[in-house]
């Protein structure tokens, strides 16, 4: 039995929640307080679960068209200034491989 289902906000989390619901066949009302959808100039991180998420519901060729496949990154904590660098093996598999300095 289809459910009439309110939405409230739409961020990623509320977009995919919408679809997900919808493909389930339930009725959906998206609220969101912002008078248009726009670019906000923030880059977003699609880890590898919520890529094969998105890549399932076809948008695949949109991540590899707009994606940027990062190369290394430096964490830093904040009370010892001890430093972490993440690097990736960019091959076949895109394994990853830590460092310390």
């Amino acid at each position: 039995m289809p459910l009439n289902i309110v939405v409230v906000g739409c961020g990623l989390g509320g977009l995919a929640a919408a679809y997900c619901l919808a493909q389930a066949g339930h009725n959906i009302t998206i609220l969101e307080a912002a008078s248009a959808i726009s670019e906000v100039g923030a880059g977003v991180q699609a880890s590898p679960n919520i890529s094969r998420l998105l890549r399932r519901w076809g948008l695949g060729p949109h991540l590899e068209e707009f994606g940027v496949k990062i190369q290394g990154m430096s964490l830093k904590r904040c009370e010892s200034r001890r430093q972490s660098v993440l690097a990736f093996l960019l091959n076949a598999n895109l394994q990853g491989r830590t460092m310390k300095s």
